[in-house]
């Protein structure tokens, strides 16, 4: 029982303690932002810009909450399924890859098919996914995962291409698109926050797919205003997806510059989706292991009983990375040296953590550092 009331001890005051640090950053990086919008437009546009903004967000921030909801408890659905680190593992993978392959030209998919069409496919792909969770058998998840993959690949693509495309269209000032992002970003990582509470409480209440479930919710409602509220709007449709591949191979081809952002990219993403993988295992203590390994049930709640409460600090923590980045990156003589410091503090993280990996409180206190480099 003590060791319980010191998990939730532990897990509830980072909470706490990240939050106000979060809050404080907020406000000082906002202190520091050019107040001027540098936009000449009228009241009447302005009105309908701010309607225009708020309808988007919406949508955005709902796309990302229903993403965020299903964050907490992958990893712990498959292990209450039987599936053993190695199955779990590779229904990962399916997803990480299916958003790599998809990702290549969804972007041109969209300009061709209409982005708010593809925003609603985000939507009915992420609900079949969500339904897959129910079936504790191999290949449907593994279908669900590859789903889970294509949306992934659309919800960082076609929502925010529609968005500027809209603003233009509607002829909004350019300088307001920053503020469109930069209210986007606050309640993106609001919203994850707010998924992983309550994703918490579901799984608390009515098991580990629960949180699935409850996603659905969500995006029912973006896919019904996006269809109501968004016009339609479209790229180049007689462009070449597989041209406009060749000619980004070609540019990365010629300037080294490119292929080394591209490089470094990619080993951090990569060290990314290992922690998405591994985070949930790496908290358990040797008993909880043991007991999952051997199918004991643990009498009182252990750190399965507080997995969306960790990932809420772990957002926090997204975010608290965000508002570092903001006031470093206002001196330029920083922002060259930025790269460098993230990637190092990453990597001595990681490397805290595989040494004292029996020590949970120190690993802990680690992710929430790697959490602040990702923010």
């Amino acid at each position: 029982m003590a060791e319980i009331e010191n998990l939730s001890a532990r897990y509830w005051d980072s909470f706490v303690v990240c939050g106000l640090i979060c809050c404080a950053m907020l406000y000082v990086s906002k202190s520091k932002e050019d107040k001027s919008s540098g936009s000449n437009a009228t009241s009447e546009k302005l009105a309908r810009f701010s309607a225009f903004q708020t309808n988007y967000l919406f949508v955005f921030v709902l796309a990302k909450f229903a993403d965020w909801m299903q964050g907490p408890y992958v990893y712990e659905l498959y292990v209450s399924y039987g599936f053993n680190q190695q199955e779990i593992a590779e229904l990962f993978v399916a997803g990480f890859a299916s958003s790599m392959v998809v990702g290549t030209f969804v972007g041109g998919l969209a300009d061709k098919l209409g982005r708010r069409f593809m925003c609603v496919v985000y939507c009915i792909c992420y609900v079949l996914a969500c339904f897959t969770k129910l079936v504790p058998h191999y290949w449907t998840l593994m279908f669900g995962r590859f789903l889970s993959g294509v949306c992934t690949s659309l919800l960082h693509s076609s929502f925010e291409s529609w968005m500027v495309c809209e603003h233009f269209k509607q002829g909004f000032d350019v300088h307001l698109l920053s503020e469109t992002f930069a209210y986007a970003t606050f309640g993106n990582g609001l919203g994850a926050v707010l998924a992983g509470l309550i994703a918490n409480s579901a799984a608390e209440m009515y098991g580990f797919v629960a949180p699935f479930v409850v996603a659905i919710l969500p995006l029912t409602l973006v896919a019904f205003t996006a269809l109501t509220t968004w016009s339609e709007n479209y790229g180049n449709q007689q462009q070449n997806m597989f041209a406009s591949l060749s000619k980004g191979f070609d540019l990365v081809r010629n300037d080294s510059r490119l292929a080394a952002l591209g490089f470094g990219q990619s080993c951090f993403e990569g060290a990314m989706y290992t922690f998405v993988f591994m985070w949930t295992p790496a908290l358990k203590s040797v008993t909880e292991t043991q007991a999952e390994a051997s199918g004991t049930a643990l009498a009182g709640e252990t750190t399965s009983s507080y997995l969306g409460l960790i990932f809420a600090v772990f957002m926090v923590c997204t975010m608290i990375g965000s508002s570092c980045f903001k006031l470093f990156s206002v001196r330029r003589e920083w922002l060259y040296k930025i790269p460098l410091f993230l990637h190092a503090t990453a990597f001595c993280a990681m490397a805290i953590v595989t040494i004292f990996l029996e020590h949970k409180i120190i690993v802990y206190s680690m992710f929430l550092v790697f959490e602040g480099t990702v923010g």
